[in-house]
């Protein structure tokens, strides 16, 4: 797409604007920030854009806008999706969403169609389904997507979310089959995912934190958060021991060589949302033996969506993350967030 022109109306919408007013002045200056050409509309003037003189992230939104089409609604939208025409009868992926009332832990289901709009409607008249409140739409504009795609990317969506250190639950009963593609497909499906997670991310819905991204925290020196542990649990220097944690892109990142409890500090703790995060950890083996009694380690940087989550696994109980992690000076995780 770099070397083609994107109407104005288009890069005012991916910008989030109600008009083209601004872009229109922008356009006009002597050393615009943009490379621009007129078009004759309808009698009139108007402008194209050249898609490489647009900031990055305009042109992520205007990749997304022309590779496929979303569609977000509730329970009561399902009857409504069954006319719009790039929805009705197409082949897609879908994700259900809902939350438990008493932990607000978020519940996810991954699913594909070849006809996306009607299945959820059956979902919708399924008690098992009773449960879900939201749903997501993803098809292609161009109605490229075959069954073989959207069963490839309900696997590899199904196996992320698996591998995801916040607080969602899935719900589907088992690991999708996945589908065997060609290299080229594989290609245009890492794509189309990338984009779907990009829109996931961006729109606070779902935070799928991908691999990759974590080594991105240690590009750009970051001010670390300290959190202690037992007050009397000291190093051989006679350093209270702590966990250190960073602000990342995706939320909080947990930083290597990190002390966490061994042992849970209170019962109650089972009952936590968090318990699971912890117990997942532990299960994927990201804690190793420290050389202090009663304390492990993280073995790795560990991504988390929320501060207070971070914080729980390495005392291992409910804590508030947002006053609990501090910078060197004292100021709490929250003040510093409240500052930016």
């Amino acid at each position: 797409m770099n070397n083609i022109y994107v109407n104005i109306k288009d890069v005012a919408e991916a910008k989030g604007l109600k008009s083209t007013r601004s872009l229109r002045l922008e356009l006009n200056k002597n050393e615009s920030k943009y490379i621009s050409r007129e078009i004759k509309v309808n009698g009139g003037t108007s402008y194209e854009i050249l898609f490489s003189s647009l900031e990055p992230e305009l042109q992520d939104k205007l990749r997304i806008n022309e590779k496929k089409s979303t569609a977000l609604g509730d329970r009561k939208h399902v009857d409504i999706i069954q006319t719009i025409p790039t929805i009705a009868n197409s082949t897609g992926l879908y994700f259900l969403l809902g939350n438990d009332v008493q932990t607000d832990e978020k519940y996810l289901y991954i699913g594909e169609a070849d006809d996306v709009a009607t299945r959820i409607k059956q979902h919708s008249s399924n008690k098992s389904k009773d449960w879900f409140e939201e749903f997501i739409i993803f098809v292609s504009k161009d109605m490229d997507l075959t069954k073989a795609h959207v069963r490839y990317l309900e696997k590899s969506l199904y196996e992320l979310a698996q591998k995801n250190l916040t607080t969602i639950t899935l719900k589907n009963n088992c690991c999708p089959p996945g589908s065997n593609l060609s290299d080229y497909d594989i290609a245009y499906m890492q794509e189309f995912q990338d984009n779907m997670i990009f829109v996931l991310n961006n729109l606070g819905i779902i935070n799928f934190v991908q691999t990759q991204q974590k080594s991105k925290a240690k590009e750009i020196k970051k001010d670390i958060f300290y959190l202690p542990l037992t007050q009397n649990r000291v190093n051989k220097n006679g350093e209270i021991v702590k966990a250190r944690l960073e602000i990342s892109d995706n939320g909080y990142l947990l930083l290597k060589g990190s002390y966490v409890e061994s042992e849970e500090r209170a019962p109650s703790f089972k009952k936590h949302v968090y318990y699971k995060i912890r117990k997942k950890l532990e299960a994927d083996n990201l804690f190793i033996p420290s050389d202090i009694e009663g304390l492990l380690i993280t073995k790795e940087d560990i991504p988390f969506k929320a501060c207070s989550a971070a914080a729980a696994v390495c005392k291992n109980r409910a804590t508030n993350g947002r006053a609990e992690w501090k910078l060197p000076d004292g100021t709490t995780l929250d003040e510093f967030e409240r500052k930016e």
